[in-house]
């Protein structure tokens, strides 16, 4: 039975029965064009911009969103339910920063309970209003970085599935 081997080093050797030249990228080159890819999808959601080009605008207000990119027509509404997890994202960092925000001022002492009370809950209610196209933007922006959409012609990249065979 054949040992477990360096996945890397099999593909060297698969690669080298043809005869193809083999080149392989470092790690840290993998790793770095991932966290280039990130910073910038994370850059163009916080800029409110269309992840593909960023360029376009996202939002025609303060909460309606553009249909497409005027810039290179990528779809911004995709499905029906397709923003339902920016809706997680703005409550899991409104939790966040309310958990974070009380105990700074419960270990702080500097306000009483009911002050504390009152700021905590108008963050509550006055932050997701706010963060709401940041977190429409990121949703849109992750979605686009691992399953990238067509921007000419506005749908998926990948292949519908295939219809069975009839008989």
């Amino acid at each position: 039975m054949k040992p477990l081997g360096n996945r890397a080093e099999d593909a060297r050797i698969q690669h080298a029965k043809f005869g193809e030249e083999v080149r392989e990228r470092p790690p840290t080159d993998l790793l770095n064009g991932q966290l280039l890819k990130m910073w910038k999808v994370i850059s163009r959601a916080m800029r409110l911009r269309c992840p593909a080009c960023g360029e376009g605008l996202l939002f025609l207000g303060w909460f309606r969103m553009a249909e497409s990119c005027p810039n290179c027509g990528l779809l911004f509404s995709r499905e029906p339910g397709f923003y339902l997890g920016s809706i997680y994202v703005n409550y899991g960092l409104t939790a966040l920063l309310v958990t974070v925000g009380y105990f700074a001022m419960f270990f702080g002492d500097v306000l009483s309970d009911p002050q504390r009370l009152g700021i905590l809950i108008a963050f509550s209610i006055l932050f997701p209003l706010w963060f709401f196209r940041y977190a429409r933007a990121l949703w849109l922006g992750f979605d686009q970085l691992w399953d990238p959409q067509d921007h000419a012609a506005g749908g998926r990249q990948h292949k519908p599935p295939a219809k069975p065979p009839t008989s």
